[in-house]
């Protein structure tokens, strides 16, 4: 397959989402009044781009699993996505977060996904970046384990990520998305580039540089994989103050970064 590089489309997409959705006037507001510097750390986040830590026991996922047979979904479940996200951010995960924005943070959007084995691959599932702001994260909390369903989300490291981008692969269209690396970077006359496939416990969490890391998920093999998925931005005021005063989550599916929705304008107020 021949693949249209587009060498100009991350600056349109940084255009788009940093300008004209406002997203890049609100990180810098926002890091202007943030009050908790004292608080920010060295990162994994920073460094490469990924973190996991361990957040959810043995049997507090095996409750969540018993919500997922049940019909678990965001949209019925609000209380439940709180406090699973009081349950994370009450965790070094917070350091991450604000030390990755150097703000408050708030999720914009938040959902629940069972991946059921061998489902069928989508174009969407090569390697890429999120379209979206230039600084947003997305988070994974794992309720099922690698170990039991092979199947993960892997990753590039940030150096080949920037080169890509200048290349115009990470933005190119969907359809030329590849699933094998190697293919475009012998094309290239690059040298190989290792792949990060962390080894995911249920209970772990993962908090990832979205638009900045090349990345693609693996579908399972052996049983289903659970998981809530939530995409951060920065904020004025911490993110319990915005989510319980406001028409928190929008569904990550759709248009995951919109304007900026009103409870996330209001949070400078």
């Amino acid at each position: 397959m021949e693949i249209e590089l587009k060498p100009q489309r991350y600056k349109e997409v940084i255009a788009h989402y940093d300008v004209a959705c406002g997203y890049g006037p609100q990180l810098l507001a926002a890091q202007k009044a943030f009050g908790r510097a004292g608080n920010i750390i060295d990162t994994e986040l920073n460094a490469a781009g990924v973190v996991k830590r361990s957040v959810f026991s043995e049997t507090e996922c095996a409750e969540i699993n018993a919500k997922f047979a049940a019909g678990l979904r965001q949209e019925f479940d609000r209380d439940v996505t709180i406090q699973l996200f009081k349950r994370i951010f009450a965790t070094d995960i917070d350091k991450d977060i604000i030390s990755y924005f150097g703000s408050e943070y708030f999720p914009i959007g938040s959902d629940f996904y069972e991946t059921p084995v061998d489902e069928t691959l989508r174009e969407s599932d090569g390697w890429h970046c999120d379209a979206g702001p230039s600084k947003h994260l997305i988070m994974a909390a794992y309720f099922t384990p690698s170990e039991a369903d092979a199947a993960n989300t892997i990753f590039l490291n940030k150096e080949i990520t920037h080169y890509m981008k200048e290349a115009g692969y990470v933005f190119c269209n969907i359809q030329h998305r590849i699933t094998h690396f190697d293919v475009l970077t012998d094309a290239m006359s690059l040298p190989r580039v290792p792949v990060n496939a962390l080894e995911i416990k249920a209970g772990d969490v993962v908090v990832f540089d979205a638009p900045n890391l090349l990345h693609r998920r693996l579908i399972p093999k052996i049983a289903p994989r659970r998981l809530m998925m939530t995409a951060l931005c920065p904020s004025f005021k911490p993110w319990v103050e915005v989510v319980e005063n406001s028409n928190f989550p929008l569904p990550l599916d759709g248009e995951t970064f919109p304007p900026l929705p009103g409870y996330a304008q209001e949070s400078a107020s």
